[in-house]
């Protein structure tokens, strides 16, 4: 028996489309998983929440703004918001799911892949861009985006606004709209200059003075202590990477 075809307006064919994926969203939902990196879903799904962060209307309104962003850049931006990642640590699971998954067109490697980690120990957040975005976001601006744009809504709680304000930045910076704030632009404050060049002073008023006592000149290099760079911007808070 022949069926008859009903043809679709594009409009149509969209709806329809996020319909599968409210269904495959809705699917996920639940704590169940199917292991720290999930199977690449089919029709694809932009949006994956295994934290229970969003309601679906919200998760709904994520996956049309991406959706929306592929089909008119070709370029692929998935979110996926997780309590855990298992020994990975956040930069490389993000990188390690971008590739298990081929997240972007494969001509073009214009895949992104913002990781948000709910719970501790790794709870923060990382973007992981392909070598066709990496130009356009670099580290510096998916960093500042993670702790200037998304994680001071994550602290009030506000988790759809800091991903769909993070979202946002994204798409700005990958075509070449984003400007850093001024107050994060890579340039020190003036004060920062000033605290500087008066804590040396100190030092080398300190060190003549002990000299002179002593009748002795203190140098070499001495014993050198490297501290860890921390991701953490507060204690027990949101830890952020961009690298």
């Amino acid at each position: 028996m022949n069926f008859p075809m009903k043809l679709f307006t594009a409009e149509e064919a969209r709806r329809l489309a996020l319909s599968i994926c409210t269904v495959l969203l809705l699917a996920q939902g639940g704590s169940a998983q199917s292991g720290i990196f999930p199977e690449k879903p089919d029709p694809v799904v932009l949006v994956h929440d295994y934290s229970g962060w969003l309601t679906e209307q919200e998760k709904f309104l994520l996956e049309d703004k991406l959706q929306r962003y592929r089909d008119s850049t070709s370029t692929e931006i998935v979110t996926i918001i997780r309590p855990d990642i298992g020994d990975y640590d956040r930069s490389s699971y993000a990188i390690e799911l971008g590739n298990q998954w081929g997240i972007g067109k494969k001509s073009k490697n214009n895949g992104v892949v913002v990781l948000i980690v709910t719970e501790q120990p790794s709870r923060g957040v990382f973007i992981a861009t392909g070598y066709g975005t990496e130009g356009a976001l670099p580290d510096i601006t998916a960093g500042r985006i993670i702790r200037n744009t998304m994680i001071p809504f994550f602290k009030q709680g506000q988790n759809y606004q800091g991903i769909d304000a993070g979202l946002t930045d994204i798409m700005r910076a990958l075509a070449g709209e984003f400007k850093a704030d001024e107050t994060d632009n890579g340039k020190f404050p003036a004060w920062i200059f000033l605290a500087i060049a008066m804590f040396i002073l100190i030092v080398i008023v300190v060190v003549a003075v002990l000299a002179n006592r002593n009748g002795s000149v203190y140098g070499g290099t001495g014993p050198v202590r490297r501290y860890k760079n921390s991701d953490d911007w507060w204690g027990g808070g949101w830890g952020g990477g961009s690298s």
